[in-house]
């Protein structure tokens, strides 16, 4: 009889995430990308895709390329490891910047009436003007869903379709 072979398990310990965590986070072939962990469960996804494993200092030369609110479950799991740590100049840094919220890309339509913002776990009324081109606030409930995102704006290029359009 022969052996069953074992597969290595992963640590049941949850791994505890602060603010500027850098993780990295695996997208296949396509190698990785990087974002910084923020206030209210958001990430600000790093303006990089590849297969270099990057350090601190190169992390911290990167510009953000997009704010996306996701879960961190992938994070305290272990599947996306931190790879470093930034630190904000000012707390107001830690938050992601303001996005147009009840809005339907695809009917171009306000779904509560008028355009709000969410910011800062928030919601308040806005004017057209101000949330046209503004990146929808939507949540990413998997770790797989934060992926396609990531591969849809980075690799693909389709930033556009996650903004509000003119009305």
């Amino acid at each position: 009889m022969k052996p069953k072979e074992e597969k290595p398990r992963k640590s049941k310990k949850r791994i505890k995430t602060s603010l500027g965590d850098v993780v990295a986070i695996p997208l296949g072939k396509e190698g990785s990308a990087y974002a910084v962990v923020l206030k209210d469960e958001d990430f600000c996804v790093l303006d990089y895709v590849g297969h270099d494993v990057l350090k601190v200092d190169q992390l911290v030369m990167l510009k953000p390329s997009f704010y996306l609110s996701g879960t961190l479950d992938a994070v305290t799991n272990g599947s996306w490891p931190i790879v470093g740590r930034l630190t904000f100049a000012a707390e107001e840094d830690s938050w992601s910047p303001p996005r147009a919220t009840w809005y339907t890309r695809e009917t171009n339509k306000w779904t509560v009436g008028e355009p709000r913002v969410y910011y800062r776990e928030e919601t308040i009324p806005a004017a057209l003007d101000e949330v046209n081109g503004m990146d929808i606030f939507s949540v990413c409930h998997t770790p797989e869903l934060v992926i396609k995102v990531i591969i849809d704006r980075l690799i693909n290029g389709n930033h556009d379709n996650y903004k509000v359009r003119p009305q």
